[in-house]
């Protein structure tokens, strides 16, 4: 009895052993929080710059309208100059 009784403390030390083997320690944790901190910092940049670029995109069209604008008020005046010649 005595005998098997020393078998499972060995056989549940040994399982206990390889369970803390495979668990996570401190370090691993630690690692993580830093890799999660720099994903942060990197998606924060990338926001801004993204942010910058759409805001220049914007920016563009803004310009281009402004001067289809300007470019068919011109137009209409010479399409009545035009008009008022012909007839």
């Amino acid at each position: 009895m005595d005998n098997k009784l020393y078998e499972l403390i060995e056989k549940m030390y040994i399982d206990m052993q390889e369970m803390k083997a495979n668990m996570a320690t401190k370090d691993d944790f630690q690692e993580l929080k830093g890799d999660i901190r720099r994903l942060e910092q990197n998606l924060a940049r990338i926001e801004y710059n993204h942010g910058e670029k759409l805001q220049a995109l914007f920016d563009g069209y803004m310009q281009n309208s402004q001067k289809l604008d300007r470019i068919e008020q011109e137009v209409q005046k010479h399409e009545e100059f035009i008009i008022k010649r012909v007839k």
